[in-house]
């Protein structure tokens, strides 16, 4: 049974470890005292993010994406300036970028001994990226086919409007606007309309910048339309 006094409190409090069985005196050192935290946390009772009582620590958030190329100085350009990111470190062997507070969101390694990227082998399929309004989508889209960096596939998922874009290797980036509130989104994907066409119907860009230059509404804009 898990000691009520370490079940109460969190591993930031000094009287956690303090607590923990068999943390006496011979326990002195700090990796005793996390060897025997990792020993112990199985047994540990915690309430999960939904308020119910859960043995799994969850993640606080995704923190960033890695890729490893051997176009090193090409991807890195791509990815600086498809997402508008940064440099927080280069070297000739590793460039942390970020775009926004993190301190690195994406890091791409150098390996020039790599095989192209078929996509016919198992792997990640593709990283998102989230804008706040269409607005700003349409803008990015416009910015981006002005340098030459045009999608491969633009397509309303239902829940979102997305753009699928392909780095030098052929991994995708899809950039997002959500058109639904998260209650709406998941009333939406458990829906048999979702269940019928779970990957969404093609959208034009460049219609959508017409039309929303000339006035047309967001709600207009982002209506789906089953197909």
């Amino acid at each position: 049974m898990a000691d009520s006094r370490s079940a109460a409190r969190t591993t930031s409090d000094p009287r956690f470890w303090r607590d923990l069985p068999g943390a006496g005196a011979s326990a002195n050192s700090a990796w005793e005292r996390t060897r025997k935290y990792f020993h112990h946390l199985n047994k540990v009772t915690r309430v999960d993010n939904h308020g119910g009582m859960s043995d799994t620590i969850r993640p606080r958030k995704l923190a960033h994406i890695v890729l490893r190329t051997a176009r090193f100085e090409e991807v890195v350009q791509w990815w600086s300036t498809v997402l508008g990111a940064e440099p927080r470190h280069e070297s000739p062997f590793l460039t942390f970028l970020t775009y926004d507070d993190e301190h690195h969101r994406l890091a791409v390694l150098n390996n020039p001994h790599l095989a192209d990227n078929d996509r016919m082998s198992a792997g990640l399929e593709h990283v998102a990226f989230t804008y706040d309004t269409l607005d700003d989508l349409l803008a990015t889209y416009l910015r981006l086919k002005h340098l030459g960096i045009t999608p491969v596939l633009p397509i309303h998922h239902g829940m979102t409007m997305s753009l699928y874009y392909a780095d030098p290797d052929g991994t995708q980036c899809e950039l997002q606007v959500d058109v639904m509130d998260e209650a709406t989104a998941a009333a939406f994907m458990a829906s048999d309309v979702f269940a019928a066409n779970p990957l969404g119907v093609p959208i034009d860009p460049d219609d959508l910048v017409l039309r929303r230059n000339a006035g047309e509404s967001l709600d207009a804009l982002t209506e789906y339309v089953p197909i």
